[in-house]
């Protein structure tokens, strides 16, 4: 078995992505590009269960250890059995290629198959999940789709004058209410086109079962927007912009538009540097990252100038 590089969105909400380093039962996970968590899973108390039932069982992940480049690895318990140096064998290899292929992130997105939300006439609406793996398709979760708290603390709406709190309310309210009552929500598995084959789901009638839908169906943004102009969503979209620019799938004229709203919001630009798949105005990510250096020191105390800051790729 060959070790896999992919990545996943973190959805409901949409709030950034990650990505993953698999061989076997061991996975390397960050979701900022720098910190990685690789775990370990006991996979081989399921080599008497039936292939077709292993997904439905659950089984512990032991912690492997911890790494970053300037940390170096911090490794995890030690548990003395012949089981654990099957696992510990597995989690060196994910190690090993984590060592190599660090710097490659972010890796392809792999969560094809999306659970969205429907408005009244059964069109794409809202994405709130997505799997890797069609096994792990799970009906039994809120049709709802949700802003975050994020965005309830620090989202607010020029255009509408609606203050924090009030237009996360709002935009919750508006995307909601356009589901119907009661809401319905189905699986699509889509294709490297983006266009999207129906699948199961709750609340839907069998005849939507297989139905496609073509690329253009489903909103670029895991939002559909309201005919004509919408000046909250319009709002919202732009406060969502450091997450958007994570996505592939954006063309230099749509990533350029949204740059600058992405680094209002300095702390995210800085977090996920290593995430953004292009980049189109690099001096003015890295004005954000050293706003965002500023920012923390002021917070901690410590006294750094501009002087001071260096900034790299590698940081």
């Amino acid at each position: 078995m060959s070790v896999e590089f992919f990545s996943q969105r973190l959805l409901n909400p949409f709030r950034g992505i990650s990505c993953t380093i698999r061989y076997r039962s061991a996975e390397a996970v960050t979701t900022d590009g720098r910190h990685w968590d690789i775990y370990v899973r006991n996979e081989l108390m399921l080599d008497d269960i039936e292939q077709d039932q292993r997904h439905k069982v659950v089984t512990n992940d032991l912690r492997f250890g911890s790494w970053s480049r300037e940390a170096g690895l911090k490794r995890g318990p030690i548990y003395p059995s012949d089981d654990f140096l099957v696992l510990e064998h597995y989690g060196e290899v994910v190690f090993d290629a984590l060592l190599k292929h660090h710097r490659e992130v972010p890796f392809p997105l792999r969560d094809h198959y999306e659970l969205w939300l429907l408005d009244r006439a059964t069109r794409p609406l809202a994405l709130l999940g997505s799997v890797i793996d069609p096994r792990d398709m799970d009906d039994d979760q809120p049709l709802q789709w949700r802003p975050g708290m994020r965005c309830h603390d620090s989202f607010s709406s020029a255009s509408t004058g609606a203050g924090t709190g009030v237009a996360a309310t709002a935009i919750t309210h508006q995307i909601n209410q356009r589901a119907g009552d009661p809401p319905r929500a189905q699986w699509f598995h889509r294709d490297r086109a983006g266009a999207g084959v129906g699948m199961g789901g709750p609340g839907i009638s069998d005849s939507l079962h297989g139905r496609r839908l073509e690329t253009s169906s489903f909103p670029h943004f895991h939002l559909q927007p309201n005919a004509g102009h919408d000046p909250l969503l319009e709002d919202f979209e732009h406060w969502c912009a450091p997450w958007l620019l994570l996505l592939p799938n954006l063309d230099d004229e749509r990533r350029r538009q949204l740059e600058p709203h992405a680094c209002r919001q300095a702390r995210v630009i800085a977090d996920q540097y290593h995430l953004f798949p292009a980049i189109i105005d690099h001096g003015l990510f890295n004005a954000a990252r050293v706003q965002a250096r500023l920012e923390r020191a002021k917070d901690t105390g410590e006294n750094e100038s501009l002087e001071h800051i260096h900034l790299t790729g590698s940081e």
